[in-house]
């Protein structure tokens, strides 16, 4: 009889104890992995560096009470002065993108640490009619961003679905394995 009842307290332990701890672990390597290949594939995408797409993708960690992961991706543009900007005649060339008319402002106030931001001016130039000028002396002026949100949109999903189709039973039965042969 202690042997079968040894069994039953083993087989008790593993369900209640083990098998949430394995179940979380799986999760957090999974989406861990999950963020990783996202992370690569909008930089490749975009041409941002991966440096700066990683710091807008989230991964909130599952524990063994709430047994949820979850990855949250920011999907604000870039700014363009994080793109090591310069400027040229033509107007700011970051890395391989040239903003036609924009230029490179210093701030007083910088959000983000930058105290250099690329500007455009929005509205149309001012025009001449026989010397006198037509148009407002001054045009609004925008912070210049890159568009990553349709890219991080469509690549999301694929990737995460791809990743739990190939690794996450892998990943478990590793998992798994490894937590129960404490009990051997």
């Amino acid at each position: 009889m202690s042997q079968f009842d040894d069994l039953i307290r083993k087989l008790d332990a593993v369900s209640k104890k083990e098998v949430p701890r394995a179940v979380s672990s799986t999760l957090n390597k999974v989406t861990a992995k999950i963020r990783t290949r996202i992370v690569k594939a909008v930089a490749k995408t975009t041409g941002v560096p991966q440096k700066l797409i990683r710091k807008r993708v989230y991964q909130r960690k599952s524990t063994v009470r709430t047994q949820r992961a979850r990855i949250t991706a920011y999907r604000g543009g870039v700014p363009y002065a994080a793109l090591r900007a310069r400027q040229t005649k033509a107007g700011v060339r970051a890395g391989k993108r040239l903003l036609q008319g924009a230029f490179i402002a210093p701030v007083q106030k910088p959000k983000g640490g930058r105290k250099n931001l690329v500007f455009r001016r929005n509205g149309a130039k001012r025009r001449t009619i026989k010397g006198n000028y037509i148009g407002q002396k001054r045009q609004p002026i925008k912070e210049q961003f890159l568009a990553i949100k349709d890219r991080v949109d469509e690549i999301t999903p694929k990737v995460a679905a791809r990743v739990m189709k190939s690794d996450l039973a892998i990943i478990l039965a590793r998992d798994l394995k490894y937590r129960l042969g404490k009990y051997q």
